[in-house]
């Protein structure tokens, strides 16, 4: 997908600088949004004949038009040249529109762009039985249009009155239970009708796989689906329209009574202290089954509430917390903190 956005945002430039013709940019671009194969290579930027007679008579005009005014000065006769203004740009993607809200990105590597056609897949790609688990049957009616074009649907979410989907072609299987999405992306809907796009630029190695919802929470929070990176970004609401931005700086959880920090990408170390500032209490995990282990280690450092950790694969360990309200939680870190769970009381 973020190849055919990207060969889509080139087409444009090129038809803006006059290499395209009108006409072979609406037959590249109806070729790519009706799935078919993007061409590995486009044309690069070189000056047209037409460009450098259009360019000639630029420089004739502007000759003309400085005699004029000269003449003019001379004989104190005023010049009024007439002004036409010049055609206003379109978006790369979809010609701008009044009601089309402002999209905005401050996430290197995520963008998002207005679109209003969803490129089909064809043939729907099978997701490998490894990794079957990982997609889901749409319940919105958005879901359904997204998979009835061959994406496949990893969840779905409201954000005030739009509605989003995540979605991608399909996944890799890797080791330990990973799996990668390929061509992830976040559409966007309002009142049925696509009006926007998010999705992971070629400049990352990230890939989007899935939507989390915050319940009374005006935000969306976007992640790479693998299950062993942290978060990508949140998708908000401002008064101007819909921004991709910076994972919040605290989670409100258990209806409003805790908060939890943003420790992602953070190693325990560093984040437990965090969380103590913030109410949550290390829950002592006592003595540890497997001193030699890695959660032997942790305890015997000093972090007690190492619960347990993978021996194999990527080394996951988990970590627990409670606070005054009895709320519990959980901290998983593969490396550094990835992910974490509540439990409310």
């Amino acid at each position: 997908m973020s190849r055919t956005l990207e060969l889509l945002e080139h087409l444009a430039r090129l038809k803006d600088d006059g290499i395209l013709s009108e006409e072979e940019f609406q037959s590249e671009k109806d070729k790519l949004l009706a799935g078919g194969e993007p061409p590995q290579t486009l044309p690069t930027r070189r000056q047209p004949a037409h460009k450098r007679e259009w360019l000639k008579t630029l420089t004739i005009g502007f000759s003309v038009a400085v005699v004029l005014i000269i003449l003019g000065a001379v004989l104190w006769i005023p010049v009024h040249p007439e002004v036409t203004p010049s055609a206003s740009l379109t978006n790369t993607l979809t010609p701008p529109q009044s009601s089309t809200p402002r999209v905005a990105s401050s996430v290197r590597g995520i963008r998002i762009a207005t679109l209003t056609e969803l490129p089909v897949v064809r043939p729907r790609t099978v997701i490998p039985e490894y990794c079957a688990t990982r997609h889901t049957t749409p319940t919105t009616s958005v879901g359904r249009f997204v998979s009835q074009r061959g994406w496949h649907v990893t969840s779905e979410g409201s954000l005030g009155a739009y509605e989003a989907v995540a979605f991608v072609r399909t996944f890799e299987p890797g080791t330990s239970g990973v799996c990668s999405p390929v061509d992830g992306n976040v559409a966007i809907f309002r009142g049925g009708a696509l009006i926007a796009i998010v999705y992971a630029s070629g400049d990352t190695r990230s890939s989007i796989g899935r939507l989390q919802s915050f319940p009374n929470i005006p935000f969306l929070r976007i992640w790479d689906g693998t299950g062993i990176s942290p978060p990508l970004a949140d998708l908000r609401l401002d008064s101007a329209g819909i921004v991709v931005g910076r994972v919040a700086a605290f989670d409100v959880v258990c209806g409003g009574g805790a908060r939890v920090p943003n420790i992602f990408g953070q190693p325990i170390e560093r984040a437990r202290v965090a969380l103590r500032r913030a109410g949550w209490r290390p829950v002592n995990a006592g003595v540890s089954d497997e001193p030699g282990g890695r959660e032997g280690e942790l305890r015997a450092n000093g972090i007690v509430e190492a619960e347990a950790c993978a021996g194999t694969g990527y080394g996951q360990c988990t970590f627990n917390y409670d606070d005054a309200r009895d709320n519990s939680l959980r901290v998983i870190t593969v490396g550094d903190v990835v992910d974490y769970e509540t439990t409310c009381n």
